[in-house]
């Protein structure tokens, strides 16, 4: 799987959230800030309209499909990003994510 973009705003707390479970399970993608060039104009090309902007394969991916109730849906990381299999929800887990460094980042 290659990288993809990221796009977040600063101090976005469900970015730092989906961030870090993608670090934990090594999924790559790159941030990319939506202050900079790059950034704005991915969300203009996708109508993004909440933070993180989520782009695989070409599509968007809505952040509210990944986290509820502050904390992130593997099940849901794992269909949305890498087009896994959608569980049944009996091996739904969720895990609340957080690292250092995060909110440092863009």
């Amino acid at each position: 799987m290659a990288d993809f973009p990221l796009v977040r705003s600063r101090r976005c707390r469900r970015s730092d959230l989906i961030v870090g479970a993608l670090q934990a399970h090594s999924i790559p993608f790159r941030l990319v800030a939506a202050e900079s060039d790059e950034g704005r104009t991915l969300i203009t090309e996708y109508d993004r309209r909440a933070s993180p902007g989520i782009l695989v394969d070409g599509r968007s991916v809505n952040p509210f499909d990944l986290v509820h109730d502050c904390r992130v849906d593997d099940g849901a990381v794992r269909h949305h990003l890498l087009g896994e299999e959608a569980s049944n929800g009996s091996d739904q887990h969720t895990e609340a994510v957080s690292g250092p460094g995060l909110a440092a980042g863009p």
